[in-house]
């Protein structure tokens, strides 16, 4: 089950029960932006989540203190039926592109689920981080997007974005 905004922001707002510390650490999946030149990362993400995305994304809370786990759930942020470790250790199924497919120019935006930690203490979440890259398992391609011709189209999918179902067994 995901957090309701009302169920983060008293997460993020209380003390610990166990050792009375107001840091938490966050663990989510968010949206980030990416700019590809021919089908390469070209320099850093930009993160593009809300207050509420960042809410429904969390799937375990642990105090900064005593490291007491807060908050846990094992299925997956978007689609709530799959595993997220599953999605955690998948791989993007997807093909990044080599150029707009609108105009046709080399450089495009693509967005993806990225695992993040964010850290909050005194009830203000500082900026989300990670370690994942688009190459990295974890991250999941959504959608290309074209400042230019404003081409913008989500990525073909068959089940979660994340990955995070397990795959029935293929049988001979």
């Amino acid at each position: 089950m995901s957090l309701s905004e009302a169920d983060f922001t008293t997460l993020v707002t209380s003390a610990c029960d166990a050792c009375g510390s107001n840091e938490l650490v966050i663990r989510a999946y968010v949206a980030a932006r990416f700019t590809l030149l021919s089908g390469e990362a070209y320099g850093a993400h930009r993160y593009i989540y809300k207050g509420e995305d960042l809410a429904r994304g969390v799937y375990r809370a642990e105090c900064g203190g005593c490291k007491k786990t807060r908050y846990e759930s094992d299925s997956c942020p978007v689609c709530k039926a799959g595993s997220v470790e599953a999605a955690l250790h998948a791989s993007d199924k997807h093909t990044r592109p080599l150029e707009c497919p609108g105009c046709k120019d080399e450089q495009v935006g693509y967005v993806a689920y990225l695992p993040v930690t964010v850290k909050s203490s005194e009830g203000r979440p500082e900026k989300a981080r990670t370690l994942t890259t688009l190459d990295d398992e974890g991250c999941h391609g959504i959608r290309v997007e074209c400042k230019d011709c404003l081409y913008s189209e989500p990525l073909p999918k068959s089940g979660c974005v994340l990955r995070c179902a397990k795959r029935p067994a293929v049988t001979a």
